[in-house]
């Protein structure tokens, strides 16, 4: 399965964590992760949530992935903007129970995230940055929950072609 990544702009210092622990979770199943920015807080182009919304319909509806994880802050901005665009079914994925029960009821192809709640402060120490990969590590558990659950390259929502 080719899964798209997408951070915003707010963000995308934290890009290099997600992008990390999204590869070491998914990788091992046989997926690949293709990262369509934003890389760093520095990048010369910035991503809105409403541009994710619109890049995950792109990437979705052309074939060139098969699953999009993206967020923002909440969370909440990338998953209404994904879901404004035609054939994304996106759902907001907080811990392993939304995973589960998004893979089970709604079989979406996307998922968004909040990079921002519960994830610590830029100005924290070192410690902290610690703290935040493990949480990260729990976010993207969800995200394999998701995969183990049926989530695969021919799936579907139910009762869409």
């Amino acid at each position: 399965m080719n899964i798209a990544l997408i951070i915003e702009n707010s963000q995308a210092a934290k890009s290099d964590i997600v992008h990390t622990a999204l590869t070491n979770v998914v990788e091992p199943l046989g997926h690949e992760v293709h990262h369509y920015g934003m890389y760093t807080a520095e990048d010369d182009a910035s991503l809105t949530y409403p541009m994710n919304g619109l890049l995950t319909g792109i990437l979705l509806n052309s074939g060139a992935a098969d699953f999009v994880v993206t967020g923002c802050g909440t969370g909440m901005g990338s998953m209404l903007a994904c879901n404004a665009m035609p054939g994304v079914f996106c759902g907001l994925v907080i811990d392993p129970t939304d995973a589960f029960l998004f893979g089970q009821i709604n079989d979406g192809n996307a998922m968004s995230m909040p990079y921002a709640k519960g994830f610590g402060r830029q100005h924290m120490r070192s410690r902290m940055l610690m703290a935040e990969r493990r949480m990260l590590h729990s976010r993207m558990f969800s995200f394999a929950s998701l995969l183990a659950l049926g989530v695969s390259e021919d799936s579907s929502p139910a009762g869409f072609p």
